[in-house]
Protein backbone atom coordinates (compact mmCIF):
# COMPACT_ATOMS: atom_id res chain seq x y z
CA UNK A 1 0.00 0.00 0.00
CA UNK A 2 3.18 2.01 0.37
CA UNK A 3 4.39 2.07 -2.74
CA UNK A 4 0.47 2.48 -4.28
CA UNK A 5 0.29 5.50 -2.11
CA UNK A 6 3.59 6.94 -2.85
CA UNK A 7 2.40 7.46 -6.37
CA UNK A 8 -0.20 9.73 -5.13
CA UNK A 9 2.04 11.30 -3.07
CA UNK A 10 4.42 11.94 -5.23
CA UNK A 11 2.45 13.80 -7.75
CA UNK A 12 0.58 16.27 -5.11
CA UNK A 13 3.94 16.83 -4.18
CA UNK A 14 4.77 17.70 -8.23
CA UNK A 15 2.49 20.48 -7.65
CA UNK A 16 -0.75 19.02 -8.77
CA UNK A 17 -3.57 20.09 -6.11
CA UNK A 18 -4.92 17.06 -3.91
CA UNK A 19 -8.72 18.04 -4.79
CA UNK A 20 -7.33 18.41 -8.66
CA UNK A 21 -5.78 14.84 -8.50
CA UNK A 22 -8.95 13.51 -6.22
CA UNK A 23 -11.84 14.78 -9.28
CA UNK A 24 -9.62 12.89 -11.93
CA UNK A 25 -8.56 9.11 -10.11
CA UNK A 26 -13.00 9.59 -9.08
CA UNK A 27 -14.02 10.30 -13.05
CA UNK A 28 -13.17 6.70 -14.12
CA UNK A 29 -15.25 5.54 -10.45
CA UNK A 30 -18.37 7.83 -11.20
CA UNK A 31 -18.35 6.81 -14.63
CA UNK A 32 -18.70 3.00 -13.80
CA UNK A 33 -21.38 3.53 -11.04
CA UNK A 34 -23.21 5.37 -13.88
CA UNK A 35 -22.72 3.04 -16.34
CA UNK A 36 -23.55 -0.15 -13.34
CA UNK A 37 -27.09 2.25 -13.08
CA UNK A 38 -27.79 2.29 -16.54
CA UNK A 39 -27.12 -0.88 -18.26
CA UNK A 40 -27.90 -3.20 -15.17
CA UNK A 41 -29.80 -1.59 -12.40
CA UNK A 42 -32.13 0.62 -15.15
CA UNK A 43 -32.02 4.11 -13.54
CA UNK A 44 -30.99 5.77 -16.48
CA UNK A 45 -30.74 9.51 -16.06
CA UNK A 46 -29.48 11.82 -19.01
CA UNK A 47 -27.56 9.33 -20.48
CA UNK A 48 -23.79 8.89 -19.04
CA UNK A 49 -22.22 12.13 -19.39
CA UNK A 50 -24.76 14.29 -17.99
CA UNK A 51 -24.98 12.45 -14.55
CA UNK A 52 -21.22 12.93 -14.31
CA UNK A 53 -20.66 16.36 -14.98
CA UNK A 54 -24.11 17.27 -12.34
CA UNK A 55 -22.06 15.22 -9.72
CA UNK A 56 -18.78 17.18 -10.15
CA UNK A 57 -21.02 20.24 -10.05
CA UNK A 58 -22.56 18.67 -6.52
CA UNK A 59 -18.97 18.78 -5.28
CA UNK A 60 -17.66 22.08 -6.42
CA UNK A 61 -20.82 23.73 -5.36
CA UNK A 62 -22.01 21.69 -2.34
CA UNK A 63 -25.34 20.47 -2.22
CA UNK A 64 -26.90 24.14 -0.66
CA UNK A 65 -25.98 25.42 -3.82
CA UNK A 66 -26.37 22.53 -6.12
CA UNK A 67 -29.66 21.68 -5.66
CA UNK A 68 -31.39 25.52 -5.81
CA UNK A 69 -29.26 25.76 -8.85
CA UNK A 70 -30.66 22.81 -10.50
CA UNK A 71 -34.32 24.05 -9.61
CA UNK A 72 -33.75 26.99 -10.84
CA UNK A 73 -32.15 25.67 -14.50
CA UNK A 74 -35.23 23.37 -15.10
CA UNK A 75 -37.44 25.97 -14.20
CA UNK A 76 -35.90 28.22 -16.99
CA UNK A 77 -35.80 25.51 -19.30
CA UNK A 78 -39.64 25.07 -18.61
CA UNK A 79 -40.14 28.39 -19.39
CA UNK A 80 -37.74 28.77 -22.20
CA UNK A 81 -40.41 25.90 -23.71
CA UNK A 82 -43.21 27.91 -22.95
CA UNK A 83 -42.29 30.89 -24.37
CA UNK A 84 -41.01 28.94 -27.78
CA UNK A 85 -43.79 26.47 -28.34
CA UNK A 86 -45.16 28.67 -30.86
CA UNK A 87 -42.16 30.42 -32.02
CA UNK A 88 -40.25 29.07 -35.30
CA UNK A 89 -36.84 29.48 -33.71
CA UNK A 90 -34.00 26.72 -34.60
CA UNK A 91 -32.58 24.30 -31.85
CA UNK A 92 -29.82 26.50 -31.60
CA UNK A 93 -31.17 29.50 -30.51
CA UNK A 94 -33.59 27.89 -27.89
CA UNK A 95 -30.84 26.57 -26.22
CA UNK A 96 -28.72 29.88 -26.50
CA UNK A 97 -31.66 31.61 -24.85
CA UNK A 98 -31.89 28.88 -22.42
CA UNK A 99 -27.93 29.21 -21.20
CA UNK A 100 -28.87 33.33 -21.26
CA UNK A 101 -32.09 32.89 -18.74
CA UNK A 102 -30.56 30.58 -16.90
CA UNK A 103 -27.18 32.70 -16.32
CA UNK A 104 -29.69 35.37 -15.35
CA UNK A 105 -31.56 33.77 -13.40
CA UNK A 106 -28.26 32.17 -11.05
CA UNK A 107 -27.06 35.41 -11.01
CA UNK A 108 -30.23 37.06 -9.49
CA UNK A 109 -31.01 34.58 -7.20
CA UNK A 110 -26.90 34.63 -6.20
CA UNK A 111 -27.42 38.43 -5.73
CA UNK A 112 -30.61 37.65 -3.04
CA UNK A 113 -28.91 35.21 -1.14
CA UNK A 114 -26.08 37.88 -0.96
CA UNK A 115 -28.66 40.69 0.03
CA UNK A 116 -30.04 37.98 3.27
CA UNK A 117 -26.92 37.42 4.47
CA UNK A 118 -25.97 34.46 3.03
CA UNK A 119 -22.24 35.88 2.54
CA UNK A 120 -20.82 32.40 1.10
CA UNK A 121 -23.45 32.80 -1.72
CA UNK A 122 -20.37 35.87 -3.40
CA UNK A 123 -18.03 33.05 -3.75
CA UNK A 124 -19.95 30.33 -5.27
CA UNK A 125 -18.00 29.50 -8.31
CA UNK A 126 -19.40 30.11 -12.02
CA UNK A 127 -18.08 26.88 -14.05
CA UNK A 128 -19.71 24.44 -12.06
CA UNK A 129 -23.17 26.18 -12.90
CA UNK A 130 -22.37 26.13 -16.13
CA UNK A 131 -22.39 22.24 -16.01
CA UNK A 132 -25.56 22.32 -14.77
CA UNK A 133 -26.81 24.02 -17.74
CA UNK A 134 -25.24 21.65 -19.74
CA UNK A 135 -28.76 19.35 -17.57
CA UNK A 136 -31.13 21.87 -18.30
CA UNK A 137 -30.05 21.70 -22.31
CA UNK A 138 -30.99 17.75 -22.24
CA UNK A 139 -33.82 18.36 -19.99
CA UNK A 140 -35.35 20.41 -23.15
CA UNK A 141 -33.98 18.51 -25.47
CA UNK A 142 -35.95 15.20 -24.10
CA UNK A 143 -39.16 17.79 -23.41
CA UNK A 144 -39.63 18.20 -26.69
CA UNK A 145 -38.79 14.69 -28.41
CA UNK A 146 -40.24 12.96 -25.12
CA UNK A 147 -42.76 14.38 -23.46
CA UNK A 148 -42.59 15.95 -19.89
CA UNK A 149 -43.05 12.52 -18.20
CA UNK A 150 -39.74 11.08 -19.80
CA UNK A 151 -37.97 14.15 -19.30
CA UNK A 152 -39.04 14.59 -15.59
CA UNK A 153 -38.11 10.77 -14.91
CA UNK A 154 -34.63 11.41 -16.68
CA UNK A 155 -34.36 14.86 -14.50
CA UNK A 156 -35.04 12.52 -11.04
CA UNK A 157 -32.75 9.88 -12.00
CA UNK A 158 -30.22 12.05 -13.09
CA UNK A 159 -30.64 14.05 -9.83
CA UNK A 160 -30.78 10.97 -7.72
CA UNK A 161 -27.08 9.63 -8.96
CA UNK A 162 -25.39 12.88 -8.63
CA UNK A 163 -26.31 12.77 -5.10
CA UNK A 164 -25.13 9.59 -4.72
CA UNK A 165 -21.84 10.64 -6.41
CA UNK A 166 -21.53 13.71 -4.21
CA UNK A 167 -22.08 11.69 -0.72
CA UNK A 168 -19.52 8.93 -2.37
CA UNK A 169 -16.49 11.81 -3.35
CA UNK A 170 -17.01 13.82 -0.11
CA UNK A 171 -17.08 10.85 1.86
CA UNK A 172 -13.26 10.95 3.88
CA UNK A 173 -13.19 7.18 3.95
CA UNK A 174 -13.90 7.42 0.23
CA UNK A 175 -10.86 10.15 -0.40
CA UNK A 176 -8.27 7.95 1.58
CA UNK A 177 -9.28 4.74 -0.33
CA UNK A 178 -8.73 6.18 -3.57
CA UNK A 179 -5.77 8.04 -3.33
CA UNK A 180 -4.23 4.98 -1.81
CA UNK A 181 -5.22 2.72 -3.85
CA UNK A 182 -5.39 4.38 -7.48
CA UNK A 183 -4.43 1.43 -9.17
CA UNK A 184 -8.76 0.74 -8.56
CA UNK A 185 -9.18 2.80 -11.75
CA UNK A 186 -8.10 -0.31 -13.48
CA UNK A 187 -10.34 -2.28 -11.68
CA UNK A 188 -13.23 -0.19 -13.05
CA UNK A 189 -11.94 -0.20 -16.91
CA UNK A 190 -12.49 -3.44 -16.70
CA UNK A 191 -15.37 -4.11 -15.08
CA UNK A 192 -16.87 -1.00 -17.57
CA UNK A 193 -16.12 -3.47 -20.47
CA UNK A 194 -17.27 -6.81 -18.48
CA UNK A 195 -20.65 -4.34 -18.02
CA UNK A 196 -20.84 -3.72 -21.66
CA UNK A 197 -21.49 -7.34 -22.61
CA UNK A 198 -24.15 -7.89 -20.04
CA UNK A 199 -27.36 -8.76 -22.38
CA UNK A 200 -29.41 -9.41 -19.49
CA UNK A 201 -32.63 -7.56 -18.01
CA UNK A 202 -31.83 -4.85 -15.68
CA UNK A 203 -33.39 -4.84 -12.02
CA UNK A 204 -36.18 -2.36 -12.87
CA UNK A 205 -37.09 -4.41 -15.81
CA UNK A 206 -37.20 -7.71 -13.97
CA UNK A 207 -39.73 -6.03 -11.37
CA UNK A 208 -41.64 -4.68 -14.01
CA UNK A 209 -42.31 -7.78 -15.95
CA UNK A 210 -42.19 -10.14 -12.62
CA UNK A 211 -45.80 -10.85 -13.15
CA UNK A 212 -45.20 -12.25 -16.71
CA UNK A 213 -42.30 -14.46 -15.63
CA UNK A 214 -44.51 -15.83 -13.00
CA UNK A 215 -47.22 -16.87 -15.60
CA UNK A 216 -44.66 -17.87 -17.83
CA UNK A 217 -42.74 -20.48 -15.06
CA UNK A 218 -46.68 -21.34 -13.74
CA UNK A 219 -47.26 -22.21 -17.55
CA UNK A 220 -44.72 -24.35 -18.23
CA UNK A 221 -44.90 -25.95 -14.49
CA UNK A 222 -48.45 -27.01 -15.67
CA UNK A 223 -46.92 -28.08 -18.76
CA UNK A 224 -44.43 -30.60 -17.14
CA UNK A 225 -47.27 -32.36 -14.90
Amino acid sequence: MTNLYAISDYIISSGIPRETLLFILSLPIVATLATISRNVIGVKGFRIFIPIIVTYAFVALGAKYALPATAIVIVMSLLVRWLMRKSRLQYSSRMALLITLCGLAILGGLFAAKKLGIESAASVPFFPILLLIAMGEEFVDVLLKQGPRSATILYIETILLAIIGYFMMTWEAYQTFILNWPIVIVVAIILVILIGRWTGLRLTEMFKFRDVAKAEADKESEESK
